[in-house]
């Protein structure tokens, strides 16, 4: 099963593609998506068959778009993958040149067949596509939230998109994504045009991806790069005819614009300086240990400190340093937690060190932080 479900993340990744894995009573086990990706609407798995056969491969297509293909496995737990393309899911971005649009029914059926030859080592038999007549998002929300903001009549916290922007400054993807996930809730973006949803989700696009553009290049983008980025994210976005989980796609956006940054910024260790950060922003909640850090990467620890000083002109320490007191300070405005234990939670060894640390990067200690910002 370990052997499963590692290629089940990396085909996942490799595609962009949502893939489900479910026992054979149709009970979800993993899910290897972004977490924005809406849940797997229950009209769609009410029409899976819990047992199929294992040499086959079976495509459904449905009225929004959406596609998906389903393949049981010859295991005692008698498994069911599916492989789900849909408008409302993360569209595949992968090069400055592609589109946003969603896996067609043709490209599925070569994932699927990629998919199933990785694990059977033969060929598949592709089984007549089956249509499902019934709308899956307009019948009940109760089991099919996507995840959107409702609108209501706060708009978006000031603070919360700083921190999303401050994400692609720092070129760092998976606090972008956690960012962005807290900024959704905290308000709607405002109405802009009334009675066209299309209209308004594009519009909220384009003023995302100036935003991304500017916090681009403050993270050390060429302008003409990040201009030109602009421009060819504006042109996908306007050619859409359809848009389902907006959110998504400024996800997906955002992520490009950091793969950029990174480029830009021209380190010759490129993967290695994002394994370390990776691997810094994953253990924040601990005191980052080099030695494991470099067991992790098998590298030594002298050679990782030396080139990650050298490529990004700061120490790893520095680094996890700034990383934590960015995370303390979301900490300390948007929750009710004391300050002794946020220093805890975030691996300082003790309240003086947090607060000394706090007040170099901040000008302020966390008590004064607090009340200026909640006040």
């Amino acid at each position: 099963m370990d052997d499963l479900k590692y290629i089940l993340k990396h085909f996942s990744s490799a595609f962009k593609l949502p893939i489900l894995l479910f026992d054979n009573k149709k009970r979800i086990i993993k899910k290897f998506q972004n977490s924005l990706t809406p849940v797997f609407p229950r009209l769609y798995l009410n029409r899976i068959n819990p047992l199929g056969h294992t040499n086959t491969i079976y495509l459904y297509v449905t009225q929004e778009q959406d596609s998906f293909s389903v393949i049981y496995l010859d295991n005692p737990q008698n498994n069911i993958i599916v492989l789900w393309s849909s408008s409302h899911n993360l569209n595949n971005m992968k090069t400055p040149t592609s589109n946003f649009t969603e896996v067609n029914i043709e490209l599925l059926i070569e994932y699927s067949t990629i998919l199933y030859f990785s694990i059977y080592q033969k060929k598949p038999i592709i089984n007549q596509p089956i249509s499902i007549l019934k709308h899956a998002y307009l019948s009940s929300n109760k089991n099919n939230k996507i995840v959107q903001n409702e609108i209501n009549t706060d708009h978006g916290n000031y603070l919360k998109e700083q921190s999303m922007m401050n994400a692609i400054k720092l070129g760092n993807p998976a606090l972008f994504e956690r960012q962005l996930k807290t900024f959704i809730p905290s308000g709607s973006p405002g109405k802009m045009i009334k009675g066209n949803d299309l209209r308004e989700k594009k519009d909220l696009l384009i003023v995302s991806i100036t935003l991304f553009t500017r916090a681009a290049i403050q993270g050390g983008m060429r302008p003409e790069a990040a201009y030109d980025l602009s421009d060819l994210c504006i042109q996908k976005v306007e050619a859409l005819s359809t848009i389902g989980n907006h959110y998504e796609i400024m996800l997906d956006i955002g992520k490009l614009f950091i793969k950029h940054i990174r480029i830009n910024q021209g380190y010759p260790h490129f993967k290695l300086i994002y394994s370390i950060q990776d691997f810094v922003y994953h253990h924040l909640n601990s005191r980052t240990n080099l030695t494991d850090l470099a067991l992790q990467l098998n590298y030594s620890k002298n050679y990782l400190c030396a080139t990650f000083k050298k490529e990004t002109g700061k120490t790893i320490v520095q680094y996890i340093n700034e990383l934590r007191i960015t995370e303390a300070q979301n900490q300390i405005i948007f929750s009710k937690k004391n300050l002794s234990d946020i220093a805890n939670s975030l691996g300082f060894t003790s309240q003086s060190y947090f607060s000394k640390t706090f007040k170099k990067y901040t000008q302020l200690s966390p008590k004064q932080y607090r009340s200026k910002f909640q006040a």
